[in-house]
């Protein structure tokens, strides 16, 4: 008797078992089914669906936004506007002047050598000499020495010379040299100056001195 309840009780565990597998798969049929009437798909398309997007990578979902870091347009650089290269003025050609005797040369001023010099051609009582170049505004700057040249002769006295120097007729500098006092000028702007005239006049010394005293040292523009 005892060994027919227990084959009894195992007929029914393994029976309830096979029940609840039965009504699992029933639930998934209709689980199916309402998928399958609400979606027009299988269970089985989303799965395949899902599984093909997982292999491709993430779909876009909407449009691209700009990136912060996209690059902006910009402008070709510009090449700064260069002048023309620095001059001396004895390389210049002058487009006027009171003499056409004033000399060129390699002369001394209280000692110094200067290779680029430009003596005046002045004497003593008589009127001002100058030299003027047309520089139409493309120079800033003008470096120049002014003084007694160093042969000019003194047996008779000192000289003197007074000077200006005239920027389209404003003037820019002025000064007395006498010897051993001679005046350098590093940097006199120039800028937009067109027209640059320089004038000597002999104050004191000898009348119509050869070498003539008033000389102009490396007079050059940049």
């Amino acid at each position: 008797m005892s060994g027919s309840s227990g084959s009894t009780a195992a007929k029914v565990t393994v029976g309830g078992i096979v029940v609840a597998i039965l009504a699992t798969l029933g639930a998934v049929a209709d689980v199916s089914s309402l998928f399958s009437f609400i979606t027009g798909n299988t269970l089985n398309d989303l799965q395949n669906s899902e599984d093909g997007g997982a292999a491709n990578g993430p779909r876009s979902t909407g449009s691209k936004l700009p990136s912060s870091r996209a690059r902006q347009p910009t402008s070709p650089p510009t090449s700064p506007v260069q002048g023309p290269p620095p001059a001396y003025l004895n390389d210049l050609e002058p487009v006027g002047g009171s003499n056409s005797f004033n000399e060129k040369g390699t002369f001394y001023i209280d000692g110094r050598e200067y290779v680029y010099s430009m003596s005046f051609a002045t004497t003593f009582g008589d009127e001002s000499e100058a030299v003027e170049f047309a520089l139409q505004g493309r120079y800033s700057k003008l470096y120049i020495a002014l003084g007694l040249r160093g042969d000019a002769p003194e047996d008779q006295g000192p000289s003197a010379c007074h000077w200006r120097i005239l920027g389209d007729g404003r003037e820019l500098k002025e000064g007395k040299t006498v010897r051993g006092k001679h005046i350098e000028i590093k940097s006199l702007k120039i800028s937009g100056v067109v027209h640059l005239k320089i004038v000597a006049t002999q104050t004191k010394g000898i009348e119509n001195a050869v070498p003539w005293p008033c000389t102009m040292g490396n007079a050059k523009v940049s």
